[in-house]
């Protein structure tokens, strides 16, 4: 994970460019909640558990593109993505920090 802040990284086009959005989620409704965000030029960051969402290991219909699941990929596009292990103070501590630049926070599951 890195120590960027809003200085370092120009914000995305669109409506919603203005945006940071912190993505805990999983399943279906999170991401495509947070992928509508990203569409409309939010810049979300996804936060994976470090073997990664479930849905890239399972998916709907299993069909593949470039070794990524169709529905995670149609479902986490526009989208940054970091594994991480939230058990960890360090990393907890460096989202809590990266919490204080971003506009919502969104979740759907528990780790």
């Amino acid at each position: 994970m890195s120590d960027q802040t809003d200085e370092d990284d120009p914000l995305p086009e669109g409506a919603l460019g203005h945006l940071r959005v912190l993505d805990f989620t999983a399943l279906i409704q999170g991401p495509m909640a947070t992928q509508i965000l990203g569409d409309l030029g939010a810049d979300v960051i996804k936060f994976e558990r470090h073997d990664g969402e479930w849905s890239r290991h399972w998916g709907i219909g299993n069909g593949r593109t470039h070794d990524e699941l169709d529905s995670f990929l149609a479902f986490n596009r526009n989208k940054r993505s970091v594994a991480v292990d939230l058990k960890d103070p360090a990393t907890r501590d460096r989202i809590l920090a990266l919490g204080q630049h971003a506009d919502s926070g969104t979740r759907t599951f528990r780790w």
